[in-house]
């Protein structure tokens, strides 16, 4: 499933820059936790660490529900 499908193309960009600046550009997997935080798993040597990337824009992934 492409995040770019869910949110659309500008909002999945935005993500992915913020993504990029702590992995770099070999892609992977990322996560959001009940916090709305955003972390992925970085290999520095031989050691896998989570790296915290920042917090998740509520406005980009849900749009603000309709009023009746």
């Amino acid at each position: 499933m492409r995040l770019s499908n869910i949110i659309g193309p500008a909002n999945a960009g935005e993500v992915a820059s913020q993504i990029r600046d702590q992995k770099g550009f070999s892609g992977g997997r990322f996560y959001v936790n009940e916090f709305r935080t955003i972390f992925t798993l970085v290999q520095e040597d031989y050691e896998l660490r989570y790296v915290y990337v920042g917090q998740l824009n509520i406005d980009q992934w849900f749009p603000v529900p309709e009023s009746t």
